[in-house]
């Protein structure tokens, strides 16, 4: 990840959205990034976006089996924009277009063929490992290794998030809190 954000500190107007609750802004905001810059002539592949997923904002990084698994719905109150249940699997990986509103929005999966990059926090997932296994009486280290497992493919991870945002500045990176409604 070290070597991906310095990269990323090189392309043109290099930022991170930090999505720390279970709160999709963070795809909307990405999107609006990529459309607002693209519109006034910075084209996406010379973007640098980064996404870091962390304590709560972890979800986002599973999978359908390990979100249903763990009940991690239920945990995040991260409600299905459908259904307005609490989510059973990740309707933010692979959107359709129009689903958050607008043409063009993608979710996880669409912009990292933007080249955005997603990381997520391995703190948070063993904290929420140990959550689960506590909540569902399994081993915590089961659950750990299954929420490993589970992560999206391209999903990078981070020693912790908040190590990933302590490297933003000396790459010259720009903070979004993307975690506000």
């Amino acid at each position: 990840l070290d070597v991906a954000i310095k990269k990323l500190g090189k392309k043109e107007h290099p930022v991170a959205f930090d999505v720390s609750q279970a709160i999709p802004y963070g795809f909307i905001w990405s999107n609006v990034y990529y459309k607002t810059n693209a519109d006034t002539g910075t084209p996406e592949k010379k973007l640098g976006v980064l996404n870091v997923l962390r304590h709560g904002g972890i979800i986002f990084a599973l999978n359908d089996e390990t979100i249903a698994k763990y009940k991690l719905g239920e945990r995040t109150k991260l409600k299905d924009p459908k259904t307005k249940e609490a989510i059973t699997s990740n309707p933010y990986y692979d959107i359709p277009d129009g689903f958050m509103g607008r043409t063009g929005f993608t979710g996880l999966k669409g912009l990292q063929e933007k080249g955005a990059i997603f990381c997520v926090c391995d703190m948070a997932l063993q904290s929420t490992a140990g959550y689960v296994a506590r909540k569902m009486k399994l081993d915590k280290d089961e659950v750990y290794k299954d929420l490993v497992k589970g992560t999206l493919p391209g999903v990078i991870s981070a020693p912790s998030g908040v190590w990933a945002l302590g490297r933003l500045a000396e790459n010259k990176i720009a903070y979004i809190d993307a975690s506000v409604a």
